[in-house]
């Protein structure tokens, strides 16, 4: 079985297949500014990429040629997702998040677009803002609810964690209690309603679709949480990046990354967290090189070796 990694730079798009212990790249879309990848949600070779002033490019053959997507009206594109209809009459649907903060729908692969309303009116847009460019905020993170495909949890980064309900036509505010500057929000099939949010201030679960949410800080030596992906076979096991503040995420120096196992994580607070250290491997982009500063994951498959299960941004798996 070939995995086909997609790893986001400032500067190119890497598109990475192999197995075991052959792996060959391909620098993809060089001088773009990528901020984010997303695998169709029902054509696996279908994959879409997100720019920072060149809006969204697409491939339908697993990353070997791109086209851009035209008609967006927003450039800086900085999150992306896909998603089922919600059944089978109903087309798959791309959505792109933008720089300030707005999210777009396509039914046609993003050939055609249309803005979703009312996010600006929401109580709390006033007080969103970008720290390193407080002028302004951009949509951080678009999550695709996976028990509940028209349902949308958005971060705003930086001020809120929103969710979209009919595929984002109505949308609920920021509630008490909740992440204020979620990185990375992940879900699982396996446990419908439970999200883990991998935020500026810390980390936080939610067991009822982000209607209330418990912070989980027992146990973590960092609080600035950067990337969390969830292991498929088991939602109780967890791997989250942290640092001891934003400069020190976003700087060449090591991270500490965090992997916590079993139910403990909710029972019993993050007693079982195990640290770990690491540092950039030799021939890897530095952090300054990387759009995602911080350490990202995502899962590719069950294993035991953790550095078998770990990717940068996006990943698939192909027979």
């Amino acid at each position: 079985m070939k995995t086909q990694i997609y790893l986001a730079t400032a500067r190119s798009l890497n598109v990475i297949e192999g197995s075991n212990r052959t792996w060959r790249g391909e620098v993809r879309l060089q001088d773009q500014q990528v901020q984010c990848v997303s695998v169709g949600s029902r054509l696996k070779e279908r994959v879409y990429c997100g720019t920072f002033g060149n809006g969204v490019y697409r491939s339908d053959d697993a990353g070997a040629t791109w086209r851009p997507c035209k008609g967006l009206p927003n450039q800086n594109v900085m999150a992306l997702a896909t998603a089922d209809g919600g059944d089978a009459g109903r087309p798959a649907l791309l959505y792109a998040g933008t720089e300030p903060s707005a999210i777009y729908q396509s039914s046609d692969g993003g050939d055609t677009w249309h803005p979703l309303p009312g996010l600006l009116s929401l109580t709390s847009a006033g007080e969103w803002s970008f720290p390193p460019r407080p002028e302004t905020h951009h949509v951080r993170q678009i999550l695709s609810d996976p028990c509940f495909p028209r349902r949308l949890h958005v971060a705003i980064e930086a001020g809120a964690l929103l969710r979209g309900e009919d595929g984002g036509e109505t949308w609920r505010d920021r509630v008490p209690g909740g992440p204020r500057d979620t990185h990375t929000l992940a879900a699982h099939r396996s446990a419908p309603g439970r999200l883990y949010s991998a935020a500026g201030d810390g980390y936080f679960e939610s067991l009822d679709d982000g209607d209330t949410w418990r912070r989980v800080m027992e146990g973590l030596e960092h609080g600035y949480c950067w990337s969390v992906a969830v292991s498929p076979s088991d939602p109780d096991t967890v791997l989250l990046s942290a640092s001891k503040s934003p400069r020190a995420a976003h700087s060449k120096k090591f991270l500490r990354i965090s992997l916590s196992i079993g139910a403990a994580l909710m029972s019993h607070g993050a007693k079982l967290w195990t640290v770990f250290r690491i540092r950039r491997a030799a021939g890897c982009p530095s952090s300054h090189e990387m759009i995602s500063s911080g350490v990202c994951f995502t899962w590719l498959r069950k294993a035991s070796f953790i550095g078998q299960q770990i990717a940068a941004l996006s990943g698939r798996n192909s027979g």
